[in-house]
């Protein structure tokens, strides 16, 4: 029967805490890839554009080159040079994209690569704060908002490159011949529409898409983490046995993992069930407290983004609605009675009740994908409860199971 030593963990975290050279060669990439798509960007818009445009354009460019070549000296963990420079290409590109040029896959490449810097500088930072929480360090966080904010306008971008395609289909032109009849035809529509709400609900829509993949990819690595964690626990055991532990062990074996693993919220989850058993049954310790709140604060914003869609939706039908009222004669006359069509009125408002849909239909796909990524979250920390309960046992259940 093995046992996994505490000790061990204890000397190699001290050892990894020094940093993640992994994961600086990933931001380094990001960064470079970023470089070359933003220099693409500039040669293709840049002719023709303005002294501003310039400018802000060179002082964006040689932050990325800055925060590539000298991350440690330029405050790469803190962010300050890296943060700007990235969100200075990100708003020259949204920029960009609002002006209806026609080749806007150079921008669309801008953000994609810009939410990636950003994405993997939040984890930089937020190992950082977790392995030394003593030190000084830049505000922590378990998902960016910059990085949302940039894959949204990349996933907007390329949804209205692949509606404009679709639409060039047979198909779709079919749905739209019988005047939008149909509900393809309205929801076609409707997602054609080029007003500022109908672009802001879009581009908000693919906001909260992004923030909710996001939240995917750490619950993956997470399940990643644990399921690594318990095919070490197997391959320790003795040949033919299952693994039983105690829970001093399986605490030490749980150390070294989170000191390769820095804020693993599943590991913290298996750790804070082995602690409560042999700290008189306290549950939530404060390490997964910590990993908790840095978890749920991100998941607030995010569920605070959902309502904003209908709502949004709505603000867009009463400002069409006031549009079309104010329109309507004010004279009561015969005269004023016979010029009014109330069948050209009742059209209009038809149209003024597509971002009402918009909204609505992106709230409700928005809240299921939500949903079930908290299903599956709740279900993961029940498989942490699961392998602890299955590896753990105490000294005296050790000995009746070997009887």
């Amino acid at each position: 029967m093995s046992r996994a030593s505490g000790a061990s963990g204890v000397g190699e975290g001290a050892t990894l805490a020094g940093g993640r050279s992994s994961d600086y060669g990933k931001f380094f990439i990001y960064m470079v890839c970023l470089g070359v798509s933003f220099g693409l960007f500039l040669a293709v818009r840049g002719p023709g554009s303005g002294t501003v445009f310039w400018a802000l354009s060179g002082l964006a460019m040689l932050g990325i080159v800055m925060g590539a070549l000298a991350p440690n000296a330029l405050g790469i963990l803190g962010g300050v040079i890296p943060q700007a420079a990235v969100g200075l290409a990100i708003a020259l590109a949204l920029m960009n994209a609002l002006e209806h040029v026609t080749f806007i896959w150079p921008a669309a490449l801008v953000l994609l690569f810009a939410s990636r810097v950003l994405a993997e500088l939040a984890d930089l930072r937020l190992t950082l704060a977790w392995r030394a929480p003593l030190r000084a360090h830049p505000p922590a966080a378990a998902q960016s908002l910059g990085a949302a904010l940039a894959l949204g306008g990349f996933l907007a971008l390329a949804f209205e490159q692949l509606l404009a395609f679709l639409l060039m289909t047979p198909d779709m032109r079919l749905a739209l011949s019988d005047g939008g009849k149909s509900v393809g035809g309205i929801v076609i529509d409707a997602l054609r529409g080029d007003t500022i709400v109908h672009r802001a609900l879009v581009y908000l829509f693919f906001v909260v898409v992004a923030f909710i993949a996001d939240a995917w990819r750490l619950y993956l690595r997470d399940r990643r983490m644990l399921m690594l964690f318990g095919q070490r626990l197997r391959e320790e055991a003795e040949p033919g046995t299952s693994p039983v532990y105690s829970q001093d062990a399986l605490a030490g074996a749980l150390g070294l993992a989170l000191a390769q693993n820095p804020g693993s919220w599943s590991l913290l989850a298996c750790r804070n069930i082995v602690d409560a058993g042999r700290m008189d049954n306290r549950s939530d310790l404060p390490a997964f407290r910590a990993a908790t709140e840095f978890h749920y604060a991100s998941r607030r914003f995010m569920k605070g983004l959902i309502p904003l869609l209908p709502l949004l939706g709505f603000v867009g039908t009463v400002i069409g609605l006031s549009i079309t009222l104010s329109q309507l004669p004010h004279d009561t006359s015969q005269a004023g009675r016979a010029a009014l069509d109330i069948s050209a009125s009742l059209g209009g408002l038809a149209i003024k009740f597509q971002t009402t849909l918009l909204g609505l239909a992106g709230g409700m796909i928005a809240s299921t994908a939500i949903n079930l990524l908290e299903k599956a979250e709740t279900e993961l920390l029940a498989e942490c409860a699961l392998l602890v309960s299955a590896v753990s046992r105490a000294p005296v259940e050790v000995k009746r199971v070997g009887e």
